[in-house]
């Protein structure tokens, strides 16, 4: 998933959404949720044509970079690589056209850098990794050819991060994860020999952190999670161990934000999502559930998560791969049984905020119900139940001003 200050942008292997006929790509209104007409279908060619899958989104200056396995999006060919206008949807006419898999794209240093399973981009040789011009599609020099497939990247301004099911990196052994000089091509001496597949990355500051299924790394043991020092390469004392793959990794909001195969974090049970410190890697006891993987997290303002993945419960609630949660941190909801047929909800935030409650009973349409003034920090609403025969979910977020 990919959000802007007003839109979700979905990517996965599906062929509707919210009841909309929808071919691996759809695009959601960010404070309503509503699918919008946005839509350029993807299909894969073949015996029999089949909708075309997502892997990877990203979002620049009003253009959607999107890999994955098809053929056609739009009604044109674009092999496993597309640019789509954000806003209409129109298929541009970059088209680099790998010749295999694209695992993950990312934007950084002023250039798209791709990674997967594929042996040439553009008519050009290059294996698993490319980088490519974002206004043009040209291929760049970049070709450290890593010798298995790319599942993660991110950048500085300087350093290429790269993370994956490899050993070598331009004929250097780097084992799963490694660092190319974006000045040179060259691969630096970081080399923290990850003891196991590397399939999410995420940048802060000094630190790396590094998710997959490894059993150590930075000449630690760390158990599918760690952060490492980006100038030596080696783990930290921010220890977190999971007990299953880690698949997604996403810093928002001041928090780590911790996405895949996992049923524990620390310890504590986790069903595939977590939010932990980035200080101290800490839980916050925000604790979603999910019944299968979770693949991408995306935050809109005001607070609201969306979450993707290959699940088809969440926290109980009946949904297909998508499913929306409600801010957490300083604010709080809670609900009361003030007498048979009604429930308080009382909202706790901070004075001046407006405040929207909604409800829903699959927590993917949701209906709003109140907006209080914006005010005092404190407010309760009244809910008659009387002859509500489904389970109901309660959310409060913030809208824009």
């Amino acid at each position: 998933m990919a959000a802007t200050t007003n839109a979700i942008y979905v990517g996965g292997s599906f062929n509707s959404i919210g009841g909309e006929r929808r071919s691996g790509l759809a695009v959601l209104d960010e404070l309503s949720g509503q699918i919008l007409p946005w839509n350029p279908s993807l299909r894969l060619e073949g015996t029999n044509e089949t909708v075309g899958s997502v892997f990877s989104t990203v979002y620049s200056e009003q253009r959607l970079y999107v890999g994955g396995e098809f053929t056609k999006v739009g009604g044109l060919a674009r092999t496993n690589l597309v640019a789509v206008h954000a806003d209409t949807g129109e298929v541009l006419p970059w088209s680099p056209n790998p010749n295999g898999v694209v695992e993950v794209v990312h934007v950084g240093a002023g250039r798209l850098f791709v990674g997967g399973t594929f042996q040439s981009v553009g008519g050009v040789t290059r294996t698993n990794l490319a980088s490519l011009d974002l206004n043009t599609g040209a291929v760049g020099d970049l070709a450290p050819n890593p010798n298995g497939t790319v599942f993660a990247l991110t950048a500085t301004e300087q350093v290429l991060y790269v993370g994956g099911n490899f050993n070598s990196l331009s004929a250097r052994q780097r084992f799963n994860l490694g660092a190319v000089n974006l000045a040179t091509g060259a691969v630096t001496p970081w080399n923290p020999f990850a003891q196991g597949e590397v399939r999410a990355l995420a940048l802060d500051g000094s630190r790396i952190f590094v998710g997959g299924a490894f059993a150590s790394i930075g000449s630690q043991f760390r158990t599918n999670l760690a952060a490492l020092d980006v100038r030596t390469g080696l783990a930290t004392d921010w220890v977190t161990p999971t007990d299953r793959t880690v698949e997604m990794l996403r810093i928002m909001n001041g928090y780590l934000f911790v996405g895949g195969q996992f049923g524990s974090v620390n310890g504590q049970a986790r069903n595939r999502l977590a939010a932990l410190s980035l200080t101290n890697a800490s839980d916050f006891g925000w604790a979603p559930a999910f019944n299968n993987q979770v693949f991408s997290v995306a935050l809109v303002e005001g607070g609201t998560y969306y979450v993707g993945g290959s699940f088809t419960t969440a926290t109980g609630a009946n949904v297909q791969g998508f499913a929306v949660f409600p801010p957490f941190g300083v604010h709080s909801l809670a609900l009361s049984r003030e007498a048979t047929n009604r429930l308080q909800l009382r909202i706790k935030g901070n004075a001046g905020e407006r405040h929207v409650i909604q409800s829903s009973t699959n927590l993917i349409d949701w209906v709003s119900l109140v907006t209080n003034s914006a005010g005092l920090p404190n407010f309760s609403f009244a809910l008659n139940i009387t002859g509500v025969a489904t389970n109901r979910y309660y959310r409060s977020f913030l809208p824009k001003q």
